[in-house]
Formats: structure tokens, C-alpha cells, sequence
């Protein structure tokens, strides 16, 4: 008997145990029911009556049968008692096997994942350090206490909706029962690819609360980014037995590695863990989705943006979808007060519309093209939005800033003729067509330098009508072929560079005596000095130093078509003597020698040019450079680039991605603070409450940002559409430039002073990639945990704790209750049988 007993429940994979050993001591509760029973039996009584001799003889047969009935009435109260204890106390048994409450330990090979579209739905599978899958085998019962870290996934592919429930609801409620799974005195911890700084805790109540508040974030780590930091973790624990339990949907943005440099960190990281942890599992919760679907629109660039005649702009973009249906895009804008309006809609037709459905699709692009008009002056804002929806909604609705200023104010300062030697310059920054048409970008005002020279000195008799407002109106000077400058006006155009402005001087043959720029006031503005005027007959050409990191060169090392420098000689120039430590030489001759240099001064820029800008003459003695000849671009191309260097207007961009920072310059602006306000998209038709406000959580802490209530600041908001919860920035008043930090939440934002004056907008968007749903096999993350063995649970609905891979608890809590209910059934039902008539 015993033997068949030992062969039905095998001893090395079945052990009882006890949640709550401590209530086992209430057992001795057990002799209440004795004591009751010989306080309360009935003693036979005498009877006095002879006739009663019969009765009498039957007393040994009563006597028996009624000790008989007492006997099982008291052992029906005693297992009552000692299983109402049991209850208490939570029994349960674990057992070790190859299949784990349902969770199948299995081989799966990526073969099998390529034949069916549908992921593998075995629940587990363990890689052993060399690569091969090999079935996993009962382990030795342990019930010691684990250091468990849970790592999260939170980038926005896991709000993927699959099932009616995105991935990180699913990762949750896994972690949660796993983590009910975990033997007494263990410790955990949660680590997410947001979140930084876990600790170790006991307390399971408040890592359950740290797993259910867990969001998505649109910044976010890859996992073997924060993987040296789990595994760094695990030394602040004394416990001997470690686990750690990874959720992934195994996109390949989640597994990306930045170099060799971080391969090297995670691999040293996970053999110094092999030494110091050998007990130590990992498991990978596959959160996957075969085949996901999707449709994402194209983040809008700058270069999508063109103003077109009349206030009209055009928009282009791109809807990616993969899942072979047809979609309807808009185009919103924010109005003036705050209201979004739809200003059109397109349906995109990708080339797989109209397909199965249900079979994968190729990410295909269809372009669009939207036409915005009756845009206003400054910042038009709005969004372009996926009016159908799709499972993931990060990238249904990008926005975007559409920036319509009046022309850049310009002021170009020549000798007389001043009209007729400015021509060229001013027809390269604002061509009469695109002035008439108002597309041109810069607004050019021409003076001599005799009225300039009287404008700085105070007189505006000569001026008047040229001149409304002070120097620092103009965004930039350009200086044609200057003369001489006296002292104070040195020290004032010092004075409007170092506040922010830019200058540019053009050296030519006006310059009789060089000393007039080696003066001490002159070198403290000036990149260089000049020298002498070397001259080159057979003319020489300009060497642009395209390996350096600046603007103006960059304009043309994005040029796709080699750039005719050989048609634009130079004849005569000035070279460019002492330069300083900072300047930099952006262009040469064809001798090395420098020709265009850049420096900055204060907040402002200078720019040195060793020749200057003349209409062509035909007498080939006197013409310095053929630099402005009607057939060459290349002279368009160069003076609008040092145009926007200067005014800054390059370095701006409307359009940003999250963790980007802005720095916009202020000029004419004295405020000492602003305020920073977010507008997200919701359909103007739809009931849901509108996200208006900005979330300061979400906003990392910077020196020049603080947060105040609008109220606090005595202003009003903006508008109704806006949160009276700011955020306030404080811009840096020796480079008066007004820095934005890097900001995690995508949306429109807009700046405006203290009196809400909207000042400037921006907007921030998702990186394109952020989306990318595309998923890594199995086989390429087997390689990154080496030399540690890695075990894969797929199917998720039968998730349950097992510890060290091979453990299963189960609780006979409800069985206990069950029988105490029929414990109390029988109890009562014998008291009353028994006890009935008094006997």
C-alpha cells in the first residue's frame, strides 16, 4: 500500500507547505471539543423501579452505541477546529516538472515562426550560453528567498493595441503575477527604459504599485542600454538566488545597440554577473505582435514647407501603412484662439489597398500634398492627424509650425552710388519678383556710409526717411567696401554685434589705409586685420573648407551638384593678417591663403571678406572679382547663406524632435521671463476633453526653467483653449538668447511674455523611427545574454510564477473552505440526531 502510495506521488516532486506556519500553534485548540464533551455527557441514571430490570440488561448495548455516536460527534468537531486553523495558516503544495500550470517548456525554433504567421503559442523555451535550444529539465526544489527585477519595455510601440489591450496593460498584469509568485522574503525591484534609479524593496505592495504605474514614454532606452544597470543592481542584495523577468514586444528600436562601445560594456557587464551570480535566470516575456499592422504619417521637415504667392503654403508628407487598407488624412489649424479647425482632407490609397487584410504587407508611401491658405503673419500652427485611427496611436497625428514672418530687415551700407553698388546684393537677397510677390525672405535697406556715419554720431537729418528706429531693428549690417570708421562708430557697431546683431565687411579698394582697421577698436570686432592687396591676373578662385561644422558651408555640402567655383575668379583682395584664436577660415584661395572668415563676437557674428561686391567693369585693371556675374549661382547661394548665419535664422527651426533643444535670439525684447504653453491634438468633433495644458512632470528640470501658475504671475492665459499652468523660462541675458530644454512631450508650443503676447511657436514631434514596429528574431537576441541561459515565454495568458524556471505553486485555501462548509453541515446535523429528546 504504502509503496503504490510513494509510486501516485512521487516524493521528489511533491512537498507540502505552509504560507502561514505560525497558526499551526492554534492546534492545541483541538481539546475545547474534548473538554466540552466529558463536561456535558449524560451519566445513566438509577432507577428505583424493579421493573425496570430489563432496561438493565440492556445497558451494555446502549451504552456502546451511544459512546459510539459521541465518539464520531467529537471528531467531527475536532477536524472542524483543525481545519478552520489550516485555513488560516494557507496550505499549499509545489511541485517541479516539464510543464508548469499549463506553461509548456518547449523547443521553438524561428523555422517554425516563419511558416506560420502567427507567433509560437509554446510558453517557454531555454537557450543554453552556446546558442542551442535544448528542453528544460526539473529543477531542484528551492523555496528560498529571490532578488527579482522586473525591466519594462515603456517606449510607445508598447501602447500597441492587440486584443482590445495594449502591450504594457498585458506586461503589467503579468509582472503582478509573477510577482504574487515570489517566496516569502524576497525583494524586488522595477526597471523601465524611462525610469532610472530602482531599488530593491521588500514591501510587494509597493512594487505593485510602481508596476501599475508604469506609462509609455516617448523617450526611451533600448533594454541593453539599461541591462548593466539590472545586473549592477543585483549586488546591493544578499540574497543568493537572483531572477530577472524582461517584457519586450521585440521590436528592433527595443534591442538596438549604439556601436561597438555599448557591445563591449554589456558583455563585460554579463561576465563579471556570470562570476558573481552563477544561479542567476533570465527570462524574456514575449509581448509580440506577428505581423502588426500599422500606418504612420511622415514627420513634417522643414524642407516639406513652401510658401507659396498670395499667403498660400504647401504642405507635403507621407502616410507609411502596412496594413493594406485605405486612409483619410487632415490637415488642422489652431486659430487665434486656440480653437483647431479642419483646413482639408485627403484619402491615401497605398498600393496594397484593397487586399486581404489579413495577410502581412510591405510598408509602403503615399505621398501627400495639402494647400494651406489665409495664413497670417507670424506662427501658424497646426496638425496633420489620422482621421481613421489604427492600434497605434503615437504616430496617427504629427504637428507642426509654419512660420510666416515678414522679411528679415537687412541693412546694406555702400559707397555712393549706394543704389548702384549694393544692386547685386540686394538682388540676391531680395529679388524685385519675390519682393512684389511678398516671398522674399529679407527686407534690404541701402545707405552710404557718409548718412550711416551721421546716424551713429546722432544726426538723422540725413536719414530720416531711411531710418525709423534704432540700429538694433536691422537683423544684420552688410558693410560694402568700407572707407574708415572713427572710434565711436567702432564702439557702436561693437556695441549692436555683441547685443545679438551680425556684420559682415566686404574689403575693397575704398580701404586706403589699413591702419584704420588695426586699431584697438577695430581688433576687438574684427576676426582679422588686413594687410596688403595681392593681386592675381590670371585670377584665383575660392576654396571652400567643407570639413568644417558651419553653417554657410554646410549650405553647400548639401548640394548635390558640383559647384562652379572656376566661374567666379577674383582678381584683387586683401589678405587677412593675425587672425584670432577663435575665428574660423571658411573659404580660401587658391593659394591656402585665407579669404572669408568667421567669428563670433558677444552674442553676435562677424564675417570677413577679403574682397568686395562691384557691379562688373569692363576695364579688366580695375574690376576686383567676377564673384556677382548674372550666369552664376554660385554668388546667390553664398550671400544668402551669410545672410541667414548672421541673423541666425539658419540655427532656428519651428519643427523639433523630442529631447531637442531650441534657442531662439531676442531681439528688441526686454523681458526678464516667459512662458511656455502645450496644445496636443484632439478632433474638433469628438467629445473627449481636450489636452491643453502642459504636464511640468514631463519636462526635465533645467537652470533657466521654473514653474508658476499664471495667476501667480497676475497675467491671464493665453486663451480658453489654454491650461493656466505654465511653464516659466528664463533666458540668458549675456547671450539674449531664450533656450528651450529638451521636452518629452510632442505637440504644439507656443512662447509668449508676461502680457501673453505670442512671441514664438515651435512644435515637437516623435522621431519616425520611434514607431518602427519591425521585430527581431529570437536567434538575434540569443547572443546578446552570452554566457547566461535565456528563457522565452510567449504564451502569456498562462504566465504564472516559477521560480528559478521550474517551480509551481498551488493553494488549497478553497478546498479547506469548501470542506469546513461540509464540516459544519455534518456537525450540526449529528448534534441535533443525537442530542434529540435530551438523550
Amino acid at each position: 500500500m504504502c509503496a503504490r502510495f510513494r509510486s501516485f506521488f512521487p516524493t521528489e516532486c511533491f512537498m507540502v507547505f505552509f504560507l502561514h506556519p505560525v497558526f499551526l500553534t492554534a492546534l492545541v485548540c483541538i481539546g475545547i471539543p474534548v473538554m466540552l464533551h466529558f463536561l456535558m455527557r449524560p451519566r445513566p441514571q438509577k432507577l428505583p423501579f424493579p421493573a425496570l430490570r430489563f432496561l438493565q440488561s440492556r445497558e451494555k448495548t446502549c451504552r456502546r452505541s451511544l459512546r459510539l455516536k459521541h465518539w464520531l460527534l467529537l471528531a467531527v468537531r475536532m477536524l472542524l477546529v483543525a481545519f478552520l486553523v489550516l485555513l488560516f495558516a494557507r496550505p499549499g503544495f509545489q511541485t517541479a516538472g516539464d510543464e508548469v500550470n499549463g506553461l509548456k517548456i518547449s523547443e521553438t525554433t524561428d523555422a517554425a515562426e516563419t511558416a506560420n504567421a502567427a507567433e509560437t503559442t509554446d510558453a517557454a523555451e531555454t537557450v543554453n550560453a552556446a546558442g542551442s535550444t535544448e528542453p528544460t529539465t526539473p529543477a531542484e526544489y528551492s523555496n528560498a528567498p529571490t532578488a527579482a527585477i522586473f525591466i519594462f519595455d515603456t517606449s510607445v510601440r508598447m501602447d500597441y493595441v492587440f486584443e482590445n489591450r495594449n502591450r504594457l496593460g498585458f506586461a503589467q498584469e503579468y509582472a503582478i503575477q509573477l510577482l504574487a509568485g515570489l517566496p516569502s522574503q524576497s525583494v524586488a525591484a522595477v526597471l523601465s527604459t524611462h525610469l532610472t534609479s530602482p531599488a530593491f524593496s521588500p514591501d510587494r505592495g509597493e512594487i505593485q504599485r510602481q508596476i501599475q504605474q508604469l506609462q509609455t514614454s516617448a523617450v526611451s532606452r533600448s533594454i541593453p542600454e539599461i541591462l548593466p544597470d539590472a545586473l549592477a543592481l543585483l549586488k546591493t542584495s544578499p540574497l543568493k538566488h537572483q531572477e530577472i523577468f524582461i517584457f519586450t514586444d521585440r521590436t528592433s528600436r527595443s534591442w538596438r545597440m549604439e556601436g561597438a562601445g555599448q557591445r563591449t560594456q554589456l558583455g563585460l557587464a554579463l561576465k563579471t554577473a556570470r562570476n558573481e551570480f552563477p544561479d542567476l535566470r533570465i527570462s524574456l516575456v514575449d509581448l509580440s505582435v506577428p505581423q502588426a499592422p500599422n500606418a504612420r504619417l511622415e514627420i513634417p521637415e522643414e524642407s516639406a514647407f513652401r510658401l507659396l504667392s498670395g499667403g498660400t503654403a504647401e504642405i507635403q508628407t507621407k502616410l507609411f501603412c502596412s496594413d493594406g487598407k485605405a486612409h483619410r488624412v487632415g490637415v488642422f489649424l489652431l486659430d487665434e484662439m486656440g480653437e483647431i479647425q479642419l483646413r482639408g482632407e485627403l484619402t491615401a490609397h497605398a498600393a496594397n489597398a484593397g487586399k486581404d487584410a489579413a495577410a502581412p504587407h510591405e510598408e509602403t508611401a503615399v505621398p501627400l500634398t495639402f494647400q494651406l491658405g489665409g495664413l497670417k503673419n507670424g506662427p501658424n500652427q497646426g496638425f496633420l492627424a489620422l482621421l481613421d485611427g489604427d492600434a497605434l496611436s503615437a504616430d496617427n497625428v504629427r504637428s507642426f509650425t509654419l512660420q510666416k514672418d515678414p522679411p528679415t530687415p537687412i541693412l546694406i551700407v555702400a559707397n555712393e552710388p549706394a543704389e548702384k553698388n549694393a544692386f547685386f546684393l540686394r538682388q540676391a537677397l531680395a529679388p524685385l519678383q519675390f519682393t512684389l510677390e511678398n516671398r522674399a525672405g529679407f527686407e534690404c535697406t541701402i545707405l552710404s556710409f557718409e548718412k550711416f556715419s551721421r546716424w551713429i554720431h546722432g544726426s538723422r537729418t540725413a536719414s530720416s526717411e531711411t531710418l525709423r528706429s534704432d540700429l538694433e531693428h536691422f537683423h544684420a549690417i552688410f558693410l560694402l567696401d568700407p572707407p574708415k570708421f572713427s572710434i565711436p562708430e567702432w564702439n557702436r557697431l561693437a556695441q549692436y554685434v555683441n547685443s545679438g546683431g551680425g556684420a559682415a565687411f566686404f574689403l575693397g579698394p575704398s580701404l586706403e589705409n589699413v591702419k584704420d582697421f588695426q586699431q584697438a577698436e577695430a581688433r576687438t570686432l574684427l576676426p582679422a586685420v588686413p594687410g596688403f592687396q595681392a593681386r592675381f591676373p590670371d585670377g584665383t578662385f575660392l576654396a571652400p573648407q567643407l570639413q568644417l561644422p558651419h553653417p554657410i558651408l554646410r549650405t553647400f555640402q548639401e548640394l548635390d551638384s558640383p559647384v562652379p567655383w572656376d566661374e567666379a575668379p577674383v582678381f584683387r583682395a586683401w589678405t587677412l593678417e593675425d587672425p584670432k584664436s577663435d575665428v574660423q577660415s571658411l573659404f580660401t584661395w587658391s593659394n591656402g591663403s585665407p579669404a572669408f572668415l568667421s567669428a563670433q563676437s558677444g552674442a553676435g557674428r562677424v564675417l570677413l571678406f577679403g574682397t568686395s561686391i562691384h557691379p562688373t567693369q569692363n576695364d579688366s585693371r580695375t574690376v576686383w572679382n567676377l564673384l556677382p556675374r548674372g550666369d552664376s549661382w554660385v554668388f546667390l547661394i553664398l550671400m544668402n547663406a551669410a545672410a541667414e548665419y548672421l541673423t541666425a535664422e539658419e540655427e532656428i527651426s519651428a519643427n523639433i524632435l523630442t529631447q531637442e533643444t531650441l534657442a531662439f535670439p531676442l531681439r528688441g525684447v526686454q523681458e526678464e521671463r516667459f512662458l511656455l504653453q502645450r496644445r496636443t491634438f484632439s478632433h474638433p468633433n469628438s467629445s473627449e476633453s481636450k489636452d491643453l495644458g502642459t504636464d511640468p512632470a514631463m519636462v526635465p528640470e533645467h537652470p533657466a526653467v521654473s514653474r508658476v501658475s499664471a495667476n501667480e504671475n497676475g497675467t491671464a492665459p493665453h486663451s480658453d483653449a489654454l491650461s493656466d499652468t505654465s511653464i516659466t523660462l528664463v533666458p540668458d541675458p549675456e547671450h539674449r538668447l531664450l533656450g528651450i530644454p529638451g521636452l518629452e512631450q510632442t505637440g504644439n508650443y507656443r512662447v509668449s511674455g508676461t502680457q501673453n503676447e505670442f512671441l514664438r511657436g515651435f512644435s515637437v514631434n516623435l522621431p519616425f523611427a520611434e514607431t518602427d514596429l519591425q521585430t527581431v528574431s529570437r536567434e538575434e537576441l540569443r547572443p546578446i545574454f552570452q554566457p547566461f541561459s535565456v528563457t522565452f515565454l510567449a504564451d502569456a495568458q498562462k504566465i504564472r510564477r516559477s521560480i528559478s524556471g521550474s517551480q509551481s505553486n498551488s493553494e488549497l485555501f478553497h478546498w479547506i473552505g469548501l470542506l469546513i462548509l461540509l464540516l459544519l453541515f455534518a456537525e450540526n446535523w449529528l448534534a441535533n440526531r443525537f442530542y434529540r429528546n435530551g438523550t
